[in-house]
């Protein structure tokens, strides 16, 4: 597992690079806030949110000078202004939270005009959830499992356009495209949301 989560993230470092600098970027997950160093020390001005408030007490232990917030992203309004940041970095974190609806509308409402929208989520379609029902499927799909989201390309791209934003670029990492592990999409913002016509719920 360590191998892909070093791949999807370093494809980001890898997209960040390519960035004018100076843009505020959020590392949303954070935990104790090494990405956000990270992407700091790469000449850019990293901001770093997390659901657990023990997490980001360590963060701002050991980077005082960054900046660090909770957020529940199920229910919570993002700590941060409209359009205040140019680069959104999601790695492996829309899997975890339910609310989707609550999750993309903040994304669109922090980022500016034409702001990235950086994520990675497990990967899911027909020919690897045929794979999964073989050989896991009662431990992918256990009812403790920190994932409550499963993802397709399409689904994805669905979410994403719903909530503004022009996927730019998709990669898919690990095994054969139809067994990936992950999907890693760079998003653009497209358009602001007309924040009367966002559902409160499914439909």
């Amino acid at each position: 597992m360590l191998f892909f989560q070093l791949h999807f993230y370093q494809l980001f470092l890898k997209f960040l690079k390519t960035q004018p600098a100076g843009l505020k970027v959020l590392d949303v997950g954070c935990y104790v806030g090494d990405v956000v160093h990270e992407i700091s020390q790469l000449g850019y001005k990293g901001h770093g949110i997390d659901v657990a408030q023990k997490n980001i007490s360590a963060a701002k232990l050991k980077y005082p000078y960054y900046t660090f917030k909770t957020a529940d992203l199920n229910k919570d309004k993002i700590p941060f202004p409209d359009g205040y940041f140019d680069v959104i970095w999601a790695g492996d974190i829309i899997e975890h939270v339910y609310n989707t609806i609550n999750l993309f509308s903040q994304f669109n409402r922090i980022l500016k005009p034409n702001g990235k929208l950086v994520c990675s989520t497990p990967y899911h379609g027909k020919l690897k959830m045929i794979a999964i029902s073989l050989v896991d499927l009662k431990r992918h799909f256990h009812p403790e499992h920190p994932h409550v989201r499963f993802y397709t390309d399409t689904s994805l791209q669905m979410i994403l356009k719903k909530y503004g934003f022009v996927v730019e670029k998709k990669h898919f990492l690990g095994r054969a495209p139809l067994l990936s592990n992950n999907m890693f999409f760079i998003s653009r913002k497209g358009s602001e949301l007309e924040w009367e016509k966002v559902p409160t719920a499914f439909h």
